[in-house]
């Protein structure tokens, strides 16, 4: 597999205590451990990855990255995906960076908060 078709997008686990990864509680060092994921969680789901075939990235905070070929993500999330220099990647039919859940296992569709490509980042020199 060539370097250059890779993508890699990143996996947002949803927390044991299942808070939103948005609030506007104060996180701190006495509340953190409600935001995050139970570790086993997190495994089964870099499990499910890997032997899908992505290549999974190490696990940090709430989130991990999954990258592999174009092919074998629109496969596995049944969409057509596009790349763009400006754009990065995205869904092709709707421009979203979302990746749809739906193919996935019911057990893991409920467990992940969200799998999105992020866009390019902007650089001012």
């Amino acid at each position: 597999m060539e370097k250059s078709n890779l993508i890699s997008a990143m996996v947002v686990v949803k927390s044991e205590a299942n808070k939103e990864e948005w609030t506007n509680e104060i996180i701190d060092t006495q509340n953190v451990s409600e935001y995050l994921p139970d570790i086993s969680l997190a495994n089964r789901i870099q499990v499910f990855f890997l032997n899908k075939g992505f290549n999974i990235g190490h696990f940090a905070g709430n989130s991990f990255s999954i990258e592999a070929d174009q092919k074998l993500f629109e496969d596995i999330f049944d969409v057509e995906l596009m790349r763009d220099e400006q754009k990065g990647v995205q869904i092709k039919s709707s421009g979203n960076y979302e990746l749809p859940k739906e193919n996935l296992p019911e057990t893991l569709q409920k467990d992940i908060l969200n799998i999105t490509f992020s866009e390019p980042v902007e650089l001012f020199f």
